[in-house]
């Protein structure tokens, strides 16, 4: 597991231990649960053993160092580091790189896209540092470093160079400058500060002959400060330890608020994990009602002043090796522990789990009152297939049992005298008779069919 060098960290001081509980009391409120449901203190007692089992996990004593588990390294172990490309770290990202021998935190920044066309720049008096090119608003690309100098080219005398190192800037330039004769013959040297409030400054200094190092000529500007900024196109990353991705941040970033969403991983992963704990009786985790980000920044927003810092995830999670791991929104940060058994958040023993009989304060007791001897209830016969057709096929009895009526009836063959002579019309009886079946079936088909429609439409 991952070796943490405590020497090169900050100390405890129980910010981010007081805000993850906060964090899980603000999503067990905003769910209905009171703030002092004996319930919520069961469950900060809950995520203190699984933090501490996995800081167990994590804190690795080494033969030449001494180590400890921080948050960080606990949010490595929870897999916390891999959510939605990394947790936020001010203006950068922290990933853990569990397939590498041996396992590294990996620190990068949130790396821009080049604009426009990626070139190589030249032109007479140009300079460009090995390794970079510039896009169309003159970013530089394929730099490494995480600070650089603001504004591309610098220019010095005439000579333009595009560089990340202030150093380089100056060493280029200078080169530059001899090339087109200012210093035939001249050695400088270049000298560059560390980064003050953003500016490093740098100069340019004549070597004279025999060591001696004697003022810069009337023609050399001896001093220029570089305005240093983030680089937001970033194509490199720092692995190691804790304090090696520490080092690499600077200290205002450090500086700055812990990201909400950190800690409302954190919360939700170890109640999360308390949850799914044998025994546990504490606040029910929810999977489609989570801790959000939300939560923490509400939290933040009521807290400002207690809210931990970029430093303090780097910070031990307890106050010393195999310390308690202390949970609770009652925690003063900055000051130790005294007691942890006093505070319902914080119980002597966390270890829930594997210690059936720790002593919980305010225990959750649930009272279902006095056994009302409900017997078990008694289920009806189900119907059978008759029983449950027998309404559709007798809806209409009378009109199942209808029947036309029999009728007798006489074809009527009317005469007349013509001429003298008395003339029967019977043709068409002896038509209609010869075809009596077919339009008996017929006009029954018909008369039934009107019967139906006026029966069914009223």
């Amino acid at each position: 597991m991952l070796r943490v060098d405590a020497g090169a960290l900050p100390n405890f001081s129980g910010s981010v231990n007081k805000a993850v509980a906060q964090t899980i009391e603000k999503t067990a409120i905003r769910r209905g649960f009171a703030a002092n449901d004996p319930r919520v203190a069961v469950t900060y007692t809950g995520v203190a053993s699984v933090a501490a089992g996995i800081a167990a996990d994590v804190a690795v004593t080494a033969a030449t160092a001494a180590t400890a588990p921080v948050w960080l390294s606990l949010a490595a172990g929870l897999g916390a580091a891999a959510i939605v490309g990394g947790l936020a770290y001010g203006a950068y990202k922290v990933f853990f790189d569990d397939d590498s021998s041996p396992a590294k935190f990996v620190l990068r920044t949130a790396t821009g896209t080049p604009t426009g066309t990626v070139t190589t720049p030249s032109g007479s008096n140009t300079y460009v540092q090995s390794g970079l090119k510039v896009d169309s608003l003159n970013h530089l690309v394929g730099s490494t470093r995480l600070r650089i100098p603001n504004g591309m080219p610098f220019n010095f005398h005439g000579i333009s160079v595009y560089c990340d190192d202030p150093t380089i800037c100056m060493q280029l330039a200078v080169q530059g400058w001899i090339n087109i004769g200012g210093g035939t013959g001249a050695v400088f040297d270049v000298p560059c500060s560390a980064e003050v409030s953003s500016v490093i400054t740098c100069g340019a200094r004549r070597i004279g002959s025999g060591g001696n190092t004697t003022p810069q000529s009337s023609w050399m500007v001896g001093t220029y400060q570089f305005s240093m900024v983030n680089n937001s196109l970033y194509s490199a990353t720092v692995k190691g330890k804790i304090s090696d991705i520490a080092a690499a941040v600077p200290q205002t970033e450090l500086d700055k608020a812990a990201d909400a969403s950190v800690i409302a991983a954190l919360a939700n992963m170890l109640w999360q994990r308390a949850a799914s704990q044998p025994g546990y009786q504490g606040v029910p985790y929810s999977t489609t009602d989570p801790v959000t980000t939300a939560d923490a920044a509400s939290v933040q927003s009521a807290n400002p002043s207690t809210w931990p810092s970029n430093s303090e995830l780097i910070a031990p999670v307890s106050s010393g090796a195999g310390q308690t791991v202390p949970i609770s929104p009652s925690i003063t940060p900055g000051q130790p522990s005294t007691n942890p058994g006093t505070d319902p958040g914080v119980g002597t023993n966390v270890n829930v789990v594997n210690t059936p009989n720790v002593n919980v304060v305010n225990k959750v007791q649930v009272d279902l009152g006095a056994d009302p001897a409900v017997t078990t209830p008694a289920l009806e016969s189900a119907p059978t297939a008759k029983m449950i057709l027998d309404p559709l096929l007798n809806l209409f009895p009378t009109l199942k049992n209808f029947a036309v009526p029999s009728h007798e009836s006489i074809c009527p063959k009317p005469t007349m005298n013509l001429f003298g002579k008395s003339l029967v019309l019977s043709v068409h009886c002896d038509l209609l008779e010869s075809i009596r079946a077919t339009l008996y079936a017929t006009m029954a088909f018909v008369w039934t069919i009107a019967a139906m429609f006026i029966v069914l439409r009223a």
